[in-house]
């Protein structure tokens, strides 16, 4: 789940976000977990695009367990059927 925006109201909507999704069984990946505060931390250039090294770091690693996670899910469906 990543959020940008100002204040912790990103970060207030993952948490809803995630207490919703335990109630429906939903699998995440949970770290790192991602809150960029758009409007503080001056990560974004003029046109919208990142231009934090920290945050395209951080980004990166979800999207790493992200797929870790989709090939480990697709294993693991690969051997109900």
């Amino acid at each position: 789940v990543v959020s940008s925006g100002g204040g912790t109201g990103g970060a207030r909507g993952q948490l809803a976000l995630r207490q919703s999704a335990v109630a429906l069984d939903m699998t995440f990946v949970n770290l790192p977990e991602i809150t960029i505060r758009r409007f503080q931390d001056k990560c974004f250039d003029d046109f919208g695009d990142l231009k934090s090294e920290m945050w395209e770091t951080r980004i990166s690693e979800l999207l790493d367990r992200l797929l870790k996670l989709a090939n480990c899910m697709r294993a693991m469906n690969s051997e109900l059927i």
